[in-house]
């Protein structure tokens, strides 16, 4: 009975290690890079996904987003720095004339915070907005002053190909 089970055992790990992955996501020909496909894979007319990325020595932040027909936003960031701590999480928003609000909903050392963002989109470019922020509750950061938004001090993100 012993040897039976081994070998039972043994065939499901096998088995479980010879299936194949499947991915959650679709590679998008570079002649499409403007367009959506969410997640049932079906473009959706209107829609338009973006993909940008700033690299300053070994720090870099990814930005993609959709933006959809009533100009509101969807899309993942994240920070990676090196030798430090980076974040990784889910932007949701609105673009307001040229400027992305947004707010990031991210994980950073196993904590969950909310955190108000802004970009302007310039000469096919994202400029990251830098302004003070005060605390809203124990996991949200919201701006103190809209007008405040300082978009020459941040990093400035450049197209790349969606992946």
């Amino acid at each position: 009975m012993k040897n039976f089970v081994v070998i039972l055992l043994i065939i499901i790990f096998f088995v479980s290690c010879n299936k194949k992955e499947t991915s959650s996501y679709t590679i998008i020909p570079e002649d499409t890079i403007h367009q959506n496909y969410p997640e049932t894979f079906e473009p959706k007319k209107d829609t338009l996904q973006f993909c940008y990325l700033s690299v300053i020595g070994k720090d870099s932040l990814h930005l993609s987003y959709t933006l959809y027909p009533t100009d509101s936003v969807k899309g993942k960031m994240s920070y990676d720095n090196f030798e430090k701590d980076g974040s990784t999480g889910k932007v949701y928003g609105i673009k307001s004339g040229d400027t992305l609000k947004l707010t990031y909903d991210m994980l950073s050392e196993g904590m969950h915070s909310l955190i108000d963002v802004r970009f302007l989109t310039k000469d096919n470019k994202l400029y990251e907005g830098i302004t003070a922020l005060k605390q809203k509750n124990d996991s949200t950061m919201i701006i103190v002053n809209n007008k405040s938004v300082d978009f020459e001090s941040g990093r400035v993100l450049s197209p790349v190909k969606c992946k």
